[in-house]
């Protein structure tokens, strides 16, 4: 089969709830290991109301 012939997913964004929980996760394992979190990472963070769980 060659390899052009395999159908591609397009790649899609993810959506903001998706991005925020991302970040909020990023935010509580850097914490955990003591590694400085970008500040734009605590923002995005820090800007929803989803919580990821603990």
């Amino acid at each position: 089969m060659n390899p052009r012939d395999v159908p591609q997913r397009e790649a899609s964004k993810p959506s903001p709830e998706e991005s925020i929980l991302a970040a909020q996760i990023r935010v509580k394992l850097d914490r955990q290991d003591k590694i400085p979190t970008p500040e734009w990472i605590v923002r995005l963070a820090n800007s929803g109301q989803t919580n990821p769980t603990s």
